[in-house]
């Protein structure tokens, strides 16, 4: 496959300072913003990115309306751009483990090789329950299969304005608690691993602790979750519209809020600190500890930002 790309100062800025700046360009800075961020112009709703093939950044971008114009970009160090695989309706998270990416797409998974071919890995007929709308996507610790949540029922969650409804209110008591999270592996197994619970009526993020745990972003309750084996934990609280969720090696969490447009950073002991504000809405990121940074696409933006920690 020809990558299509795309050269411009903007991608200059936003590679240069990913590659050469030190780590601690931003650290000591109360919060990071849109306006003391570099960016990157990616395309219309970027949601999900991760390392990949080659150690590329792979970023998908849902686009518009029109079926099959959901995308998935790779992002070279050479500051190219390239459109790597083409077809999906809605792409949203998105995995590396054992040698393909994995997305989903709506009510399906894909798997994607190397050259950008897209494949369905398990449709939604394969699935043990009626799929709603499959969300992020981790890769499981063995390397054979990944991680899924289906963000269940979403009816009721918000009110005319466009603010979350109150939990105490009637369309929230009414919204039924079927979100689950799935193991998939790469031959197309579905297995429920997480069951529907009011302690997650919408999960959206999903990752992996360094225990092995799952964690959870509770997006309608507001709850970062620690799934560990048995029942759900709640290990912080607070950060309604809970997207991403990811743990680094010296066990602070990480979380970001899509219709706040913020993230937190959680230690180990349950103190939370803002690290980002004032973006549109904060999607799936991928936090490089490699490199001290943390990739964040805004979906309303089209861009995507580099926090540097």
């Amino acid at each position: 496959m020809h990558p299509k790309k795309f050269l411009t100062a903007n991608s200059l800025v936003f590679l240069s300072f990913c590659l050469l700046a030190e780590p601690s360009a931003l650290a000591g800075t109360a919060v990071a913003t849109p306006e003391n961020c570099p960016s990157l112009i990616v395309g219309t709703r970027p949601e999900s990115i991760t390392r990949g093939f080659g150690g590329d950044l792979f970023i998908t971008v849902m686009g518009g309306t029109e079926p099959g114009d959901g995308v998935v970009k790779r992002i070279r160090d050479e500051e190219i751009i390239s459109i790597f695989a083409t077809g999906m309706d809605e792409p949203k998270g998105i995995a590396y483990v054992g040698d393909c990416l994995v997305a989903s797409d709506l009510d399906r998974l894909v798997r994607i090789d190397e050259d950008g071919k897209a494949t369905v890995l398990a449709d939604k007929d394969q699935f043990p329950n009626p799929v709603l709308y499959l969300n992020d996507v981790a890769a499981a610790p063995d390397g054979k299969g990944v991680y899924v949540t289906d963000m269940g029922d979403r009816t009721g969650m918000w009110q005319s304005d466009g603010v979350f409804s109150d939990f105490d209110s009637v369309d929230a008591k009414a919204m039924r608690a079927v979100g689950r999270v799935y193991h998939v592996s790469l031959e197309g197994k579905v297995t429920e691993v997480i069951p529907a619970s009011r302690k997650m009526i919408n999960p959206n993020g999903v990752g992996v602790g360094n225990n092995g745990q799952l964690l959870v972003g509770a997006f309608f309750n507001g709850y970062l979750l620690e799934w560990r084996g048995r029942e759900l934990h709640i290990v912080a609280e607070g950060m309604r519209g809970a997207d991403a969720v990811e743990q680094d090696s010296n066990g602070n969490y990480y979380v970001s809020s899509w219709n706040q447009g913020k993230v937190w950073k959680i230690s180990p002991n349950g103190d939370s600190r803002l690290i980002a504000d004032g973006f549109q809405r904060a999607a799936d990121f991928h936090l490089d500890e490699d490199r001290g940074v943390l990739f964040l696409p805004d979906m309303a933006a089209g861009r995507l930002y580099v926090i540097k920690l």
